[in-house]
């Protein structure tokens, strides 16, 4: 697995698999869900871009100090998080791929913030162009679905600004979806530049001053070259053997009219040159105009799905029989005078040849007469004059062929002598050395030196020419710098070259190294951060190592960079090489020292129930400072820098687990422990009987736990079943729905289950028999038993059998009729219903609250037992209010029957 040291909850219960690059302060991650195994992209972005940034900031005065530095990359991420939410609405489009979630979270060691954008991983369109043929209906609809998503952002309010092939995803279902959402709002452009980073070869040639505002037509204008290209057989306008890539888009963005596209019917053209428009103002000027056009070209026109570019097919020769003969020149010969001696005896025609070729002629014609012919006198006058006619036809055929038989020998002889060209075999060209205004190639060839010259040639068809010396290179000086040009051998003689001989390379840029600058250094580590103003590579590569031995190298992207694994307290040269095509100048060496060892020897820690007092003794010079960390598993983080070894943590929790760690930039490897903080111990308990026969009770502990969850626990004594709890985070509760006559048992207990300290945790407490109740004018009731009525909500009205006697399948209601009648009064009264058995023994209680008013209905006051005694016997029912009985003159006695 990757090793991604990036703090985001995104990255729960996901794998990181790859890095898929890394440009300035952006780094992208292919990353894997371990519970899907569903792949996902995410996006780091640095906010600054390295720590150097900051400095900058101050030392121009921009920020006043760290804090203001802070405060002002606060409100640059701000901004971006408001952009991401107004993103959000737009991530159900089918035409827009936005993030999945996002995290923003300040930096941990420095100035700024850290954004995190997840979302989902998919084929780019550059892949697929790279991969697959398009078919004419494929690139209109790929250009349709691309309108619909820039018509959703121009709704929301937005442009692109940087729609390219690998900005473009293709989904599952086939459809191809507007990513990397570099919005920009429309109400604004008339403020916002386009930043250099996003220019791209399908940017429009306006984005290309930089002083100029972006305008609302550019993401048509990529959406439309885009379709150029696909339609031009994937080559920009321009682009072809004899023009390179950046010289035709040199010609592009200085305003030369585009080519048709080779594969485009003069509809297609005609729609794509409007789109591709120099002028802003000559272009559709929305998506819904291009869109629409392309719609009434489909409409026209049968778009198939036959591809772009037609498949390449040999021509067959039709050979018309009618068709006059072509008239061929006749051969020119060199001067006879002009012609060496030596020649003409050797190619001049033998005589004594020429005639015994002309005596077989005849003696071939002669053959054709038959002793048949000579026995019939008709037939021999017959051929005899054939024979004259054929001797007057021929006789001058063997001098014609001979004479063309000549002519072809010479000619054949003046090819070989004077018109063939020389084949010339190159062995091997190659690009020797490059730097900023020169190229160096080595040629290797066994041929004559003097049959070629090598030329070298720029972009735009200027050439510098060097004769050819074997054995030695070719230097071309005076080149531009960051340019490229093509080296190529030329022939001086009628010569043909065999092999590779020819090449292309460019010189280097020129790249200034502002500052290279030592960071932080630690027992083995040196951080560097570099400022530079130029062109800058893909990747970076340092050298580092004591003067005098060999140095190591580092490969890294980005403008910041630590070396690890370093040897302690030794001073290290630090160098940043030129990458390949880049010459850089001004700071590229620096040192740096590392820090001396210093190693822990005993780390100690004092614990009482809220504090732990940490002090540790070690070997080595002194730190500069400590660095402390703690963290619980209450989900408590404390980091602390302190000069002295002595550090006091306040606000513990009793009985959780804590980890500190305690690192230095001297030490090599940190030092680590547990503590657990004491148990909460209860100092005091105290419980009292109130007024309304509930029980206030009261503890202290040794520690400030303020958000301690405790847990008060009853019972009654004597009773298995009668026990309850409260719960709190104060030190202080009221027990209520307490029984009269009964003693109970109450302990203090802390909520997480963790046991509690002290000498005194558990309390008894007697509650006495309750008084009388003569309340709200309120003397005696008679309490009487009934069935419970069927209905869900009853009323005094709905009881209709008075019972002393239940099955245990039967429900019980109960009525209490007051003697007098009871005033009116608005006040909330406490009900307790206490039932007992033979023995006197509570079997079951109800509490609860009611206001007094509500409660009495023509003088009567009704309730009902939620559960029936499920053993056969008697059983006795009390009342009381606000902790006092209800006198009714009389046991209240029920049976329950099997």
């Amino acid at each position: 697995m990757l090793e991604i040291n990036l703090n985001t909850t995104l990255l729960s219960n996901m794998e990181a698999l790859s890095c898929l690059g890394k440009k300035g302060g952006t780094s992208v991650y292919l990353v894997r869900s371990n519970k899907s195994d569903q792949f996902y992209v995410l996006k780091h972005i640095s906010v600054p871009e390295s720590q150097k940034q900051v400095e900058a900031l101050i030392f121009t005065g921009a920020a006043a100090n760290e804090e203001a530095a802070q405060e002002y990359y606060q409100q640059v991420v701000s901004d971006y998080q408001a952009e991401l939410e107004q993103m959000v609405a737009l991530a159900n489009s089918p035409n827009l791929d936005c993030f999945r979630s996002y995290e923003i979270k300040p930096k941990e060691g420095g100035i700024g913030f850290d954004v995190f954008l997840m979302s989902e991983y998919r084929s780019t369109l550059e892949r697929y162009l790279a991969e697959h043929s398009v078919s004419h209906a494929g690139a209109v609809n790929l250009a349709l679905d691309l309108c619909t998503a820039l018509q959703e952002l121009r709704a929301a309010g937005l442009i692109h600004r940087d729609v390219t092939p690998a900005n473009i995803y293709l989904n599952s279902q086939g459809r191809f979806m507007l990513g990397d959402l570099g919005i920009a709002k429309v109400e604004e452009l008339k403020f916002c530049s386009m930043p250099e980073a996003m220019l791209s070869p399908y940017s429009a040639p306006e984005l290309f001053d930089l002083m100029a505002n972006v305008n609302e037509t550019i993401d048509i204008y990529a959406v439309g070259l885009i379709l150029y290209r696909i339609y031009n057989g994937n080559h920009a306008p321009f682009e072809d053997e004899k023009t390179t890539a950046k010289a035709a888009d040199r010609m592009r963005i200085t305003g030369q009219e585009l080519p048709a596209p080779m594969f485009a019917d003069y509809e297609m053209a005609a729609i794509l040159h409007k789109a591709c428009a120099f002028q802003p103002e000559d272009r559709y000027q929305t998506p819904d105009a291009l869109k629409e056009a392309l719609v009434d070209y489909m409409k026209r026109n049968q778009a198939g799905d036959e591809p772009i570019i037609p498949p390449i097919l040999a021509e067959e020769t039709q050979i018309d029989p009618d068709a006059e003969e072509e008239e061929i020149e006749p051969v020119q010969f060199a001067a006879s005078e002009e012609i060496d001696e030596t020649f003409k005896e050797s190619f001049s025609p033998d005589n004594d040849m020429l005639n015994s070729l002309i005596e077989s002629v005849h003696r071939e014609l002669e053959r054709n007469y038959t002793a048949e012919d000579e026995m019939d006198p008709d037939k021999m006058a017959e051929n005899l004059q054939k024979a004259k006619s054929r001797k007057s036809r021929n006789k001058w055929l063997p001098t014609i062929l001979a004479v063309i038989l000549v002519l072809g020998i010479a000619a054949a002889a003046v090819w070989f002598f004077f018109l063939r060209p020389d084949l010339i075999t190159i062995d091997s060209i190659r690009l020797e050395d490059q730097s900023v205004d020169s190229l160096t190639v080595r040629i290797e060839t066994a041929e004559d030196p003097t049959a070629f010259e090598v030329v070298c040639s720029d972009a735009y068809g200027n050439e510098t020419r060097q004769p050819y010396v074997a054995g030695e290179a070719n230097t071309f000086t005076g080149l531009v710098s960051g340019s490229q040009y093509t080296v190529s051998l030329s022939g001086l003689k009628n010569v043909v070259f065999e092999g590779s001989y020819s090449i292309t390379g460019a010189t280097k840029s020129t790249t200034n190294v502002i500052s290279l600058t030592v960071t932080r250094q630690t027992v083995s580590e040196i951080d560097l951060s570099f400022i530079v103003d130029g062109n800058e590579p893909d990747e970076w590569v340092i050298n580092y190592g004591p003067a005098g031995q060999e140095p190591k190298a580092k490969a890294f992207t980005g403008h910041t960079v630590t070396l690890t694994g370093l040897d302690a307290d030794t001073e290290y040269v630090i160098t940043l090489t030129d990458p390949l095509d880049i010459h850089l100048t001004g700071t590229t060496t620096v040192t740096g020292k590392t820090l001396p060892s210093v190693s822990m020897e005993e780390l100690k820690a004092v614990l009482s129930s809220s504090t732990a007092t940490l002090t540790w003794t070690y070997s080595g010079p002194a730190p500069e400072c400590w660095n402390v960390t703690t963290t619980g598993t209450d989900g408590y983080s404390d980091n602390q820098t302190v000069t002295d070894s002595v550090l006091v943590l306040e606000n513990l929790k009793a009985g959780e687990t804590y980890s500190i760690l305690i690192t230095c930039d001297n030490m090599e490897q940190a030092a680590s422990t547990e503590i657990t903080p004491n148990a909460l111990r209860v100092l005091d308990l105290n419980a009292e009987v109130n007024e309304t026969g509930g029980i206030d009770v009261e503890w202290t502990t040794e520690a400030k736990a303020d958000d301690v969850p405790w847990l008060v626990v009853y019972s009654m004594k004597g009773s298995d079943t009668m026990s309850s709890a409260e719960q709190t985070t104060d030190t202080a509760v009221t027990l209520t729905g307490l029984i009269p006559d009964s003693i109970y048992t109450i302990e203090i207990q802390e909520a997480t289950g963790k046991q509690v300290g002290g000498e005194v945790t558990t309390i008894e407490v007697y509650i006495p028999a309750a008084e009388a109740f003569t309340d709200y004018g309120f003397t005696k009731g008679y309490v009487s038993t009934w069935l419970r009525p069927t209905k869900e909500e009853w009323t005094v009205n709905d009881l209709g059998t008075l019972r002393t006697s239940f099955s245990k399948d039967e429900s019980i209601a109960f009525a209490c009729e007051s003697i007098s009648a009871p005033k009116v009064n608005d006040e909330t009264v406490s009900i307790l219903l206490v039932v007992r058995n033979e023995e006197g023994e509570v079997v079951d209680h109800y509490s609860g609250e009611e206001v007094w008013s509500e409660m009495w209905t023509r003088k009567k006051y009704v309730g009902e037992l939620l559960r029936t005694p499920q053993e056969p016997g008697t059983y006795s029912l009390e009342l009381y209010f606000n902790g006092k009985l209800v006198e009714t003159g009389s046991v209240i006695d029920f049976t329950i029957t099997e």
